[in-house]
């Protein structure tokens, strides 16, 4: 049976997470769907920004007192 759009798109927060068995399930079907493959670089990409969401924030030194 091969990939369809849906199955992978209800599977893709797994493969963005690395998850070996999603990636291998739908290892084939992005390569042919243009769509597929964009859903699958964006949502990479955003869940990065989402990582990095406050790394840059650095604390009052008197937080703590307040």
């Amino acid at each position: 049976m091969s990939t369809t759009c849906d199955q992978l798109t209800d599977e893709l927060s797994l493969i963005v997470e690395g998850d070996r068995a999603a990636i291998d399930r739908h290892a084939d079907h992005p390569a042919g769907c243009d769509a597929c493959r964009d859903a699958r670089h964006e949502a990479t990409q955003l869940a990065r920004l989402v990582a990095a969401t406050g790394s840059d924030f650095v604390p009052s030194k008197d937080l703590e007192a307040r």
